[in-house]
């Protein structure tokens, strides 16, 4: 008996399983039907009015940024070197020298006696530089004559030292070379009967190869001791009054050597170099002075932020970078419930066809009292996401700062102060102007520096 009621309730059970599968399914077709029709509609009249979610769009939210004096950059043993001097009608005179140690490239070092001089020449070879999708073997107008002076180092170069751009090493007043220079950075040269690539070749004087020869009639054992003999040179652009380049050189080249030609007590001609290598201590200084550019800019680093809103400055070299903040968006959202969809901050480039390149990609982040940086949340993502990178059909740069703006308006990071500036600051002497964030030109205003929003306001 107990089994057949058993029997009987488990009928039933299955039986009203089965009814409540059917009528879950028949719920689902209708659901999906109407969704075809307007997937906005459904469920709308089941959430109530006071709890409404509104998407809205501004791009008028204040941004205050203005262009500040970098620090200086450490430029030792950096995988190319730079070396020249151009004249910016915005930025200024810039003049870049460099600063490097040789070796012996023998165990030792013992030349013999009675040698006799033919000539000593410096040579650096050329090198290209590739950001984004560009090949640039100079910044500037090459067709400049430039002169460059070759000095001797009143003091040893450490390579354990960290060197900045900002530091002025002692040489001695004596100059070894002073040579009016047009830099051909992609033309093949003849040398000793050989075509090889592209270098600068500056013969040194007749006095600095003699010591160098008289140097080696007795045994140098090895690099440490000739480094006690000649402590390296200091290479120096004089500053050009007009047009003007910087190039780059691969100090590291089997044809960047400094290069001793004798003859020997036997009358035979003799060939020995010195080389950079790897070991060699070597860094770039970087020399800026402002007060040749554009009144704007000159006024605009001396203090004087208003400036910004008709443009802002970028540049490399240990030059100048951008400050930026949002002083009032707690203000605007105060007492408000707001989930940040998107924050995206643009800029627009004043000169697209300028013949000083803008730099391929910038830097953002966030700027600590102490002078440290913080990484921002979105860089992370990826530069595809975050951004910082220019769009040469568009002239323009953005980066996303959604995370970061949350926090602010949460209240979870008060009142920060971003940092703007140019990537590999230390090896590529770009610089670029942007639009600020309010030109008195009205036709420039779509250009104008915004922060784009897209967020939800809840109501409750």
């Amino acid at each position: 008996m107990n089994i057949f009621v058993d029997e009987i309730f488990k009928g039933r059970l299955r039986t009203r399983q089965w009814l409540k599968a059917m009528l879950l399914l028949f719920f689902l077709i209708i659901f999906f039907s109407s969704c075809k029709d307007d997937p906005d509609i459904v469920g709308i009249s089941i959430i109530p009015d006071n709890e409404m979610l509104e998407v809205i769009f501004n791009d008028t939210s204040t941004v205050r940024i203005y262009s500040v004096l970098a620090d200086s950059i450490k430029t030792d043993e950096t995988s190319r070197s730079m070396l020249g001097s151009y004249l910016d009608p915005v930025f200024g005179l810039n003049t870049v020298s460099i600063a490097t140690q040789f070796r012996i490239s023998t165990t030792t070092l013992n030349l013999g006696q009675n040698n006799i001089l033919d000539s000593i020449v410096l040579s650096l070879e050329y090198t290209s530089v590739a950001t984004g999708d560009k090949v640039i073997s100079a910044y500037g107008d090459t067709s400049t004559v430039q002169t460059i002076k070759v000095f001797e180092l009143d003091e040893g170069l450490d390579y354990d030292t960290s060197y900045y751009s900002n530091y002025e090493i002692p040489f001695k007043p004596v100059e070894l070379a002073s040579a009016d220079i047009q830099f051909r950075p992609t033309d093949s040269i003849m040398v000793d009967t050989v075509l090889v690539n592209a270098q600068l070749r500056i013969p040194l004087s007749e006095d600095f190869g003699n010591f160098l020869l008289d140097a080696a009639t007795d045994t140098i054992a090895s690099s440490t001791d000739f480094l006690e003999i000649m402590k390296g040179l200091y290479i120096k652009p004089e500053p050009v009054s007009n047009g003007g380049a910087i190039v780059f050189f691969d100090l590291l080249a089997s044809a960047s050597q400094l290069t001793l030609y004798y003859k020997d007590a036997n009358g035979d001609s003799q060939i020995y170099p010195f080389y950079i290598n790897t070991l060699c201590a070597r860094y770039m200084n970087f020399n800026h002075d402002y007060s040749l550019g554009d009144p704007a800019f000159i006024a605009q680093l001396n203090g004087d932020s208003t400036l910004s809103a008709e443009q802002i400055y970028l540049q490399s070299l240990g030059g100048i970078e951008t400050r930026i903040s949002f002083p009032y968006i707690n203000d605007w959202f105060e007492n408000q419930h707001i989930v940040i969809n998107e924050a995206k901050l643009e800029f627009y480039n004043v000169d697209t066809a300028s013949i000083f390149s803008p730099p391929s990609e910038l830097f953002l982040f966030e700027l600590n009292e102490d002078g440290t940086y913080d990484f921002l949340p979105e860089q992370f993502e990826g530069t595809t996401y975050f951004g910082g990178i220019y769009d040469e059909n568009t002239g323009t740069y953005f980066y996303r700062i959604t995370q970061k703006l949350q926090k602010i308006i949460d209240g979870e990071n008060i009142n920060p102060v971003l940092s703007m500036g140019v990537s590999g600051a230390s090896l590529v002497p770009y610089r670029v102007v942007l639009h600020g964030t309010n030109p008195q030109n009205t036709e420039l205003s779509d250009k104008r520096i915004k922060l784009k929003l897209i967020y939800t306001k809840i109501e409750n």
